[in-house]
């Protein structure tokens, strides 16, 4: 019966690992997942929605820098759709 006891608790050890390795690759999924969102990766080009306005608003930061930079007022900046200075 202790033999049998032990067994059960290395397949319940096992279970334990597995579990928490688990446990681990949805915690990576949930934040990568969440990475897209805050970015706006996931609906990129469809402009519509809140990961839309923060694309709008990821690209409007990035005129304001090119704006800033020295030099940037002889030559108006504009970025395109991909988000690339131009």
């Amino acid at each position: 019966m202790l033999r049998e006891l032990q067994e059960t608790n290395a397949a319940l050890q096992d279970v334990r690992d597995l579990l928490r390795q688990q446990v681990k690759e949805i915690t990576f999924l949930k934040n990568t997942v969440m990475e897209c969102d805050a970015c706006g990766e996931r609906s990129r080009g469809d402009g519509d929605g809140v990961a839309g306005e923060r694309e709008e608003m990821g690209r409007q930061k990035q005129i304001q820098r090119a704006e800033d930079r020295p030099g940037a007022k002889e030559k108006k900046t504009e970025v395109d759709r991909d988000g690339e200075i131009g």
